[in-house]
Parts: structure tokens; sequence; C-alpha cells
């Protein structure tokens, strides 16, 4: 079996790390090396990832940095595992004790990538016993960016398992300056050099949601980050995978403006969207967005359109949306 590098970005995970890692100590595959990059914690999660460590049979190393942040520490993963793939796990999610074997036995000297769905329904990705094979599906390169554009809430990044070689191949990495968006913008140029993949049509991916998590309360002043990455993932497109440049275009660089609109109704107040606006082409993203066919997006987008302030009260007195 080709090695699985499984790469944990740590920090004060003390909470969940234990149960984190024994989704790995589980897995059906055996032939996995756990990296778990302490990024400065302050917390006990050092401790009690050594004491896991003298009582499991896993491969796991513990690798410490000075707090640098996420991308860093999944560099320094990256740079540093040993195997043929590369898995990425937050360290408060879970995976299906099948996850790395359906992933792993889809690839091959011509398949680029596998991945699977999510759930934020832990208890039922731990419980669930895939004693049958899920459905798999071969797709190509256009499949693969379908599927990540218009169905994201269906995936993250960390369902895939990718090839170390491409990643070092096109020095492919987390972007150190960016605290956004800059899974997806990995993602997504990892995909530029996929020709052929596999789709495990089952979710085998944990995805926990953490109230004290960066996604549920975002840094405002940076949260245009995600936008700046957008836009690199488009020019890198248009240089490596040209025939998707225009949905590019056309969805994703809308579906983030919206997002950080979004955000900033929920979080901040109507100052931020004027700046925002001031900033960036806004309105010329929303219009992109009144045909969507997901209605919360396409509905408050014309309330946008009216005024955003109506954007800004319809987010604030119905929530988040999706």
């Amino acid at each position: 079996m080709c090695l699985v590098s499984v790469i944990i970005p740590c920090y004060n995970c003390e909470t969940y790390i234990v149960e984190t890692l024994d989704s790995l100590n589980n897995q059906i595959c055996k032939s996995i090396e756990v990296l778990c990059i302490n990024d400065g914690s302050s917390d006990n999660t050092v401790s009690v990832i050594r004491d896991y460590i003298n009582s499991s049979p896993l491969s796991i190393r513990l690798i410490n940095q000075n707090n640098s942040g996420v991308s860093k520490a999944r560099n320094r993963g990256i740079d540093e595992a040993k195997g043929d793939y590369v898995l990425f796990l937050d360290s408060d999610d879970i995976i299906n004790k099948h996850m790395i074997e359906q992933l792993l036995s889809s690839m091959d000297d011509d398949v680029d990538v596998s991945y699977c769905k999510m759930s934020r329904n832990i208890v039922k990705v731990t419980s669930a016993d895939y004693d049958f094979i899920p459905i798999r599906k071969e797709v190509n390169r256009d499949e693969m960016m379908d599927f990540l554009l218009y169905r994201m809430g269906e995936v993250c990044f960390t369902c895939y398992l990718y090839k170390k070689s491409i990643l070092d191949n096109y020095n492919i990495r987390f972007s150190e300056q960016t605290k956004y968006f800059e899974d997806r913008e990995v993602n997504w140029k990892y995909l530029c050099h996929c020709q052929k993949g596999f789709f495990i049509d089952a979710p085998l991916y944990g995805y926990r949601m953490n109230d004290s998590s960066v996604t549920k309360s975002p840094d405002l002043s940076r949260i245009t980050d995600s936008l700046e990455a957008s836009f690199r993932v488009k020019e890198y497109v248009k240089e490596y995978a040209p025939n998707f440049f225009e949905r590019i275009s056309d969805y994703l660089i809308p579906r983030v403006t919206w997002s950080i609109l979004k955000d900033y109704s929920i979080f901040g107040d109507f100052s931020m969207i004027k700046t925002f606006e001031e900033k960036y082409p806004v309105k010329d993203s929303i219009i992109k967005l009144v045909k969507t066919k997901d209605f919360p997006v396409r509905f408050s987008s014309r309330c946008y359109l009216i005024h955003p302030y109506f954007f800004f009260l319809l987010i604030r007195t119905f929530g988040r949306l999706r």
C-alpha cells in the first residue's frame, strides 16, 4: 500500500484532538503517517498529543513551530510528508473509518485525485459502516471543477486525497499571508493539474460546527482576503485550465463577493459594506447571481440591487441563509 501522510495543524485543540486521532487510529487502511503540526499552542495540546503517541500504534510525528498560522503549519506538513499522497485533516474534525481506504483504492498512476462528501453530522460520519461499496464515479477535470464550484456546500478541501508529486512539481502551497479562502485556493490550483479523478458519493468526512472557529467569528478587517484569493484562482485557471475561466469569472468571484457581504451584514455594520463597495466592483458581481438556482442567494442578490441596505436588513433579520 502507498503511504498516506495525514497533515493536522494543531492550535489549542486539547478538547477535540483525541477524537480526531481516534478516527485515524480506527482507519481500515493502516498505511498512514500522521503529522501533527503544533502552531504554538498555549493550552495542553502538546501534552495530549504526546500522551496519545505513547499509547497508540499510529505513526505520529509531533512537529512544533512558533505561532504562525494554519497555512504555514500545513505547508510545513507538506514539506515534511513522506507519503505518496497527502490528506489534510482539521484538529476538531473526524473521518469515517473507510475514508482513506476508499480514497486510496481509487488512486492509480493515471488518477490524479479522489474525493468524497463531507457532513456536519459528526455522529453520523463516525457511526456509518460502509461495508457496501459506495457509489464511485470516474470524473474528468471539468466535472471536478463543476462540483467544487456549484456544490461547494457538499465538499471541503479536506475531502480530497492529493498526490504529493503534483503539490511539489507545481509548487502548490497555502498562501501564508491569506486568512480566508487559502484552502480553496490550493484546491482550485491542484485541480487545474488533474485530468482524471474519482468521486466517492458518501459523506466520509465529518466537519465539526465549532462555535469558536474562525468561520464563526471572522476577522472582518481581513475577510476580503477571500476575494483576493479568488482573483488569484481566476488568473491561475486562465493559464492552466482556460476552458473554465468564464465560469470562475461568472460564478466563483460573484459568490465569494456575496459571502463577504453576508458576513459583513451578520457580524459588522452597514459602513463595512459601503467601504467594500468603494474598493471592489461589488455590484457587477452581484448582478451575475440574480439568475442562480440557489434561491436564498438569488433573492438576496436582487434585494442588494434594489438597495444594499435591503440586503443588509434581510441577512440581519433572517440570519446566515447559507
